[in-house]
C-alpha cells in the first residue's frame, strides 16, 4: 500500500491501491478512490455511461459535491474517523465505514452489482453454505497459505463447490481482485477454464463475473491485459505443476497441504485490536498473523523476547490520538486495524538489511529498541523496525529489566532535556546528558515507570532532586538514593513544597496537566507535563482545528504569574537511547518492574496498567509459561 498527496474527497484517505480500493480518480481538482464512490450509500451516480463517459466515470462533481453533508459528520465504526459514506443495507442497522476501513479489516463486504449494497460484518451472509477450507490451506492463484476461514475473504466459486476436494479451491480475496483486474471481461473461473475432469458442474463466464460481484470483487468492463487469451491460464498450469510434484494434473484432489516449514516462515503470534475501546477483551490473540520482513536496506527482522505495557498504549487502544496517527500512518504506509500495540522490546535479531554492516549487528545478536507510535506495535513473536529505533542491549541488563527501559526512559529523557533544556538547548542533539549541577528540580509521581527513571537520571546529573509519591513508594525512592521524598497524601505536603522552592524544574510524571501547574503555591521556572492536551485536541477539533487549540492553549497555560508551562512526550531518538544505555552500562540506571505476566496472559497486563497506581513498570516475558 502507498500513499500520495492526493485525498480521496469520500474517505478523506490519502492511501492508495488500486487493487483494493480502485484507482485514485481526478475530476476539476476532486480526488476519490473509485471504489469508494461505487459503494458509497449517499452518491448517485447520474452521468451519461455511454460513449464517453461524464465526470469519473458516470459521477459527475455535482454527484460528489452534493452529497458530501449528507455522510460527512457519520462515523466510521472501524476507526471512529468522520466522513464514514458506506452504510450497512441490512435494515435496522446503523454501522456506517469507510471502504478502505471495511476492505483492509476484512469485515465488511460491497456487491459490485444491482443496487451496490453494502453489508457490515455482523450482517454479510456466508455465500458458501458454511463450508469451510481447511486451517492452512493454500490459494489455487498464489500458492501462499490461506489462514483461518473468512467468509468475506475466502473465495470459492459455486462451481467448485460440488467438488469433493472443495475445500482445497479457495482462493484470497486480494488474489482474486488481482486477477479480474488483469483479466477483465474474460474473468472466469480457474477450475472451469482449466477443464477439470474432477469438476463436472461449471459455471458459464457470466454467471462467475455476477457471482464474484456478489462477493466483493470488482470486475472491470476491459479487455484482458495479456496478448494471448490462455496466457494466465498456462502460468496457472505451470504453478500447479511445480507444486504437485510427482502427480498428474488431473489429479488435483490428491494436492499435498502446504509445507509446514513455509507456513512456520510466513505466519506468527500476536495480540492486536480491530476497533477502539476501553474493554480490554478487544485484545484478541491470534498464532496466524502475517510475519514481518525486512524492506528496507536499514532494517532488522527482530523476535521479541520481552516488552512492557505502557499507559499510551491502554489509551491508543481507547482510539487516543487517532485522529494524527492515523495521518502519519498514510505517509508511512501502516493502516489502522488490526492494530498491534507495544512500544518498547528486547529481541534477537533474525534477518538484517543489506546496508547494516556487520561490525554494528550481528544476526542472533540481542538489541532493546522502541516503536514509533504510528507504526505497528511490538506485542507480537516478530517486528521490522529501522535500525535508528535499536541499539545493542546492555549486557548488564536482563531481558525483563531492558525491556523496561526505553519508553519510559526517553519520555524522561525528552522531558528533562529536550523540552527542559536541562543541558542548553543543545540537550536533545548529544548522548553525554549534563548540565544539572546547581539546579533543582522536583519529579511529581517519582514512583512510576517515568518518574523512577527520571530521578536516576537527575541524581546522575548532579541535580538536587525532590519526589513525590504515595506512602508505599517512599521506600522505594529512598533505595534509589532520593533523600527529598513528599508523601502526597500528608496535608503538610504543600507546606513542605513551598519551603523547598523555588525550582528550576517540576516534572509532572502524574498525569496532572498544565491546568495544575496555575494553581501551584510553589514557584518554578519550567513546568514540564506528559499529559499535554496535543493529540486529544486533534482528535476533538481535527488536525486544521485540533492545530490552533493547541496553540490557544499553550498560550491560555503561560497566562500565570508562575513559571512556564511546556508539554513534555516521547521522542524515539538515537542519542536518548544511547544515553540511556550509558547510564545502564555504568549501573546508574535501573527500572523498577512492577509486575510480570506471561506473553498468553498479555490482557491482564493491560487491565493492570488501566487500573493505575503503579510502582515502576509492567512487563511481558515472551518465553514465560
Amino acid at each position: 500500500m502507498s500513499s500520495t498527496n492526493e485525498t480521496c474527497c469520500v474517505c478523506l484517505n490519502k492511501v492508495q491501491n488500486d487493487i483494493l480500493f480502485g484507482e485514485m480518480m481526478t475530476l476539476n481538482e476532486i480526488n476519490a478512490h473509485y471504489f469508494c464512490l461505487l459503494s458509497a450509500t449517499f452518491i448517485e451516480q447520474t452521468g451519461r455511461m455511454q460513449g464517453e463517459p461524464e465526470g469519473i466515470l458516470g459521477f459527475t462533481k455535482d454527484d460528489i459535491a452534493s452529497s458530501l453533508q449528507s455522510y460527512r459528520s457519520t462515523l466510521c465504526y472501524l476507526c471512529r474517523r468522520e466522513s464514514a459514506a458506506v452504510k450497512c443495507a441490512e435494515k435496522g442497522c446503523e454501522r456506517s465505514w469507510h471502504y478502505p476501513c471495511g476492505t483492509v479489516s476484512g469485515s465488511c463486504v460491497t456487491e459490485f452489482t444491482g443496487q451496490f449494497k453494502s453489508y457490515c460484518g455482523k450482517h454479510f451472509k456466508d455465500p458458501n453454505n458454511g463450508k469451510k477450507h481447511q486451517d492452512n490451506a493454500y490459494c489455487l492463484i498464489c500458492f501462499d497459505v490461506i489462514t483461518s476461514y473468512d467468509p468475506a475473504n475466502s473465495i470459492i466459486s459455486s462451481c467448485c463447490l460440488y467438488a469433493s476436494d472443495y475445500f482445497r479451491c479457495f482462493n484470497h480475496k486480494q488474489c482474486v481482485l488481482k486477477y479480474t483486474k488483469n483479466a477483465g471481461n474474460d474473468s472466469m473461473c480457474i477450475n472451469c477454464i482449466m477443464d477439470l475432469p474432477e469438476y463436472d458442474y461449471k459455471l458459464t463466464k457470466e454467471q462467475w463475473q455476477e457471482e464474484m460481484r456478489k462477493k466483493g470483487i470488482f470486475i472491470p468492463m476491459t479487455k484482458a491485459t495479456w496478448e494471448q487469451g490462455n496466457y494466465f491460464v498456462d502460468q496457472v498450469k505451470q504453478k500447479l505443476q511445480r507444486h504437485i510434484i510427482g502427480r498428474s494434473f488431473s489429479s488435483l484432489s490428491e494436492a499435498p497441504a502446504v509445507n509446514e516449514d513455509k507456513k512456520c516462515r510466513s505466519r506468527m503470534s500476536g495480540w492486536q485490536i480491530h476497533s477502539y475501546s476501553d474493554n480490554i477483551g478487544e485484545l484478541q490473540y491470534s498464532e496466524k498473523l502475517k510475519k514481518p520482513v525486512v524492506r528496507k536496506p536499514t532494517e532488522l527482522l527482530i523476535k521479541v523476547l520481552a516488552s512492557s505495557v505502557n499507559p499510551i498504549d491502554v489509551a491508543m487502544m481507547n482510539g487516543y490520538g487517532s485522529t494524527l496517527l492515523n495521518t502519519m500512518r498514510c505517509d508511512s504506509s501502516d493502516i489502522e486495524f488490526p492494530l498491534t500495540l507495544g512500544r518498547d522490546f528486547v529481541g534477537e535479531i533474525i534477518h538484517k538489511g543489506l546496508e547494516i554492516k556487520s561490525s554494528d549487528y550481528k544476526v542472533g545478536e540481542k538489541v532493546w529498541g522502541v516503536v514509533p507510535v504510528h507504526h505497528q506495535g511490538c506485542h507480537c513473536e516478530y517486528v521490522a523496525i529501522d535500525s535508528s529505533y535499536v541499539s545493542k542491549k546492555p549486557e548488564n541488563l536482563n531481558d525483563i529489566d531492558a525491556s523496561a527501559v526505553l519508553y519510559a526512559g526517553l519520555t524522561a529523557w525528552s522531558g528533562l532535556f529536550v523540552t527542559g533544556q536541562l543541558n542548553g538547548l543543545i540537550g536533545g542533539l548529544c548522548s553525554d546528558g549534563g548540565g544539572g549541577n546547581g539546579k533543582k528540580v522536583l519529579v511529581i509521581g517519582a514512583s512510576g515507570g517515568v518518574g523512577s527513571l527520571a530521578v536516576q537520571m537527575l541524581q546522575v546529573e548532579g541535580v538536587e532532586v525532590g519526589a513525590t509519591c504515595g506512602t508505599d513508594a517512599i521506600s522505594i525512592l529512598h533505595n534509589l538514593g532520593i533523600q527529598k521524598v513528599i508523601d502526597y497524601t500528608e496535608q503538610e505536603c504543600d507546606q513542605l513544597l513551598i519551603q523547598e522552592s523555588p525550582y528550576d524544574i517540576i516534572l509532572d510524571c502524574a498525569g496532572k496537566g498544565s491546568e495544575y501547574a496555575k494553581a501551584l503555591p510553589w514557584s518554578f521556572n519550567s513546568y514540564i507535563t506528559f499529559k499535554s492536551p496535543l493529540l486529544k485536541n486533534f482528535d476533538s477539533h481535527g488536525i486544521i482545528g485540533g492545530g490552533f487549540r493547541n496553540v490557544s492553549d499553550l498560550i491560555s497555560s503561560n497566562i500565570t504569574g508562575n513559571g512556564g508551562v511546556k508539554w513534555g512526550y516521547f521522542w524515539p531518538a538515537q542519542t536518548g537511547i544511547q544515553y540511556l544505555k550509558k547510564l545502564a552500562e555504568k549501573q546508574k540506571l535501573l527500572p523498577i518492574i512492577d509486575s510480570t505476566f506471561s506473553y498468553d496472559n498479555l490482557p491482564a497486563a493491560y487491565q493492570k496498567v488501566q487500573d493505575g497506581h503503579l510502582r515502576g513498570k509492567v512487563v511481558i516475558d515472551f518465553n514465560k509459561n
